[in-house]
C-alpha cells in the first residue's frame, strides 16, 4: 500500500514540477513578445546625438544670456551676440563634440591637440561651462568682455565675440557673418520682449514673443497693469546709478534699481522714498505666499553698500520680476540661484 502511495506522490511531484516549468516558460515568452512590441530606445550615446533644438534651445539660450547680463554685466545686445555665436558653434548644446577639431561644449572649446586645451576637465553641463566662460572672460579673454560687454548692436556684438572669444577671423567661411548677425538680432528681440517675426522665429527655432510677455500668476495690484506697461518699455535701457528720471519723461535713458521702481509707481500716483533701503522701510512686509504682481521684492548683499537692503525690483507674479539689475533693466526670476540666495522678502506699498 505504501509503495502505491509513494508512486502517486512521485508522479504528482513530477507533474507539479512540469506545470511550474511551463508557467515560467509561458511568462518568459510573454515578456519577450511584450518587449518586442515596445518602441526601441536609441542606444546612441548622448554625446553623439543632437538635442531637440526647437523645444530646448530657448531655455539653453537663456542660461547663456542670463549669465552674461546678470553676472558679467553685459548689455542685452552684447549678450545676444554671445548667444548667437554659441548657437552657431554647437546649437547651444553642452554635450556637443566635434571629433575632427577636438572641440567640445556650448562654445566648442579646444580640448587638446594643436589648438591647445581650454576645456580641461570641465563637466559637460550648462552650469559648469558657464563657469568656464566667466573665468575666461575675466582672465585671458578680458577683451571680449570689454568690447562685447558694452555693445549696443547685437549683430556687431556677434561678430566681435566670434573674433575675440572664438578666435575666428571674419574672413573665415565658418564665421557665417550674415547668419550670426541675423540670429543675434532675433535673440535680442526675443530676450528684450519684442515680437518675433515669422522670419526670426524660423532662424532661431523659437516661436512668439520674448520673455517680457508674462502671464500673471495669482492676483495683481490695482496699479500693476499700467506700471508694468511702462516698465516693459524700458527693457534694455542701461543701468545708471543714481538716475531717477522725471515722471513726465516717457523715454528715460536709464535707471538704477530704486529709480526704476520709483518711476514706475510714481507715474501711477504712488510716491516712494528714493533708495532701496528707504523703500523697504516704507512698505508693508507680506508673506511670500500672499504676494501679488506689483508688490516689491527686496534683496541684500548684492553690492558692497553698508545698508541692509541693496536691491529692489517689482513682482510680475509668481517668481518673475522686473528690475534695473546687472547692466540694464531686464527680467529675472527667483528660480535663479543668485537671486534666491539674496532674496529678503516682499513689500507692499501702504
Amino acid at each position: 500500500m505504501q509503495t502505491i502511495i509513494d508512486f502517486f506522490i512521485s508522479k504528482y511531484k513530477i507533474i507539479l514540477g512540469l506545470i511550474v516549468v511551463g508557467i515560467v516558460l509561458i511568462f518568459a515568452l510573454v515578456m519577450v513578445l511584450f518587449s518586442l512590441m515596445q518602441p526601441q530606445n536609441d542606444t546612441t550615446t548622448t554625446s553623439d546625438i543632437s538635442l531637440d533644438i526647437n523645444s530646448e534651445i530657448a531655455g539653453r539660450a537663456k542660461v547663456v544670456y542670463d549669465r552674461l547680463t546678470q553676472q558679467e554685466n553685459f548689455t542685452p545686445a552684447g549678450a545676444a551676440g554671445g548667444v548667437a555665436v554659441a548657437e552657431r558653434e554647437s546649437g547651444i548644446d553642452p554635450l556637443a563634440y566635434n571629433a575632427g577639431g577636438n572641440v567640445v561644449g556650448v562654445m566648442q572649446w579646444s580640448n587638446g591637440g594643436v589648438n591647445g586645451n581650454r576645456y580641461h576637465d570641465t563637466p559637460r553641463t550648462m552650469d559648469a561651462q558657464m563657469d568656464l566662460m566667466s573665468t575666461e572672460l575675466n582672465s585671458g579673454y578680458k577683451e571680449t568682455k570689454e568690447v562685447v560687454g558694452k555693445a549696443t548692436d547685437p549683430g556687431q556684438a556677434a561678430l566681435d565675440w566670434s573674433k575675440l572669444y572664438e578666435g575666428v577671423s571674419l574672413t573665415d567661411p565658418q564665421t557665417k557673418p550674415e547668419q550670426i548677425k541675423a540670429h543675434a538680432q532675433a535673440w535680442y528681440t526675443f530676450f528684450t520682449g519684442g515680437q518675433l517675426s515669422d522670419e526670426m522665429s524660423g532662424l532661431i527655432g523659437v516661436n512668439g514673443s520674448g520673455t517680457n510677455t508674462v502671464t500673471v500668476t495669482g492676483e495683481k495690484t490695482s496699479y500693476y497693469d499700467n506700471a508694468i506697461a511702462d516698465g516693459l518699455k524700458q527693457i534694455g535701457k542701461p543701468y545708471m546709478w543714481g538716475n531717477l528720471p522725471p515722471l513726465t519723461d516717457n523715454n528715460p535713458v536709464g535707471f538704477d534699481c530704486s529709480g526704476l521702481v520709483s518711476w514706475m509707481l510714481g507715474r501711477q500716483g504712488i510716491s516712494l522714498p528714493r533708495t532701496a533701503q528707504e523703500q523697504y522701510d516704507a512698505t508693508q512686509r507680506i508673506a511670500d505666499s500672499e504676494h501679488k504682481a506689483g508688490d516689491l521684492l527686496f534683496f541684500e548683499g548684492t553690492t558692497s553698500k553698508s545698508s541692509y537692503i541693496t536691491h529692489v525690483a517689482m513682482s510680475m507674479g509668481g517668481d518673475k520680476f522686473i528690475g534695473a539689475q546687472g547692466s540694464a533693466t531686464q527680467l529675472a526670476s527667483l528660480t535663479d540661484s543668485y537671486w534666491k540666495q539674496h532674496f529678503v522678502g516682499y513689500g507692499r506699498v501702504k
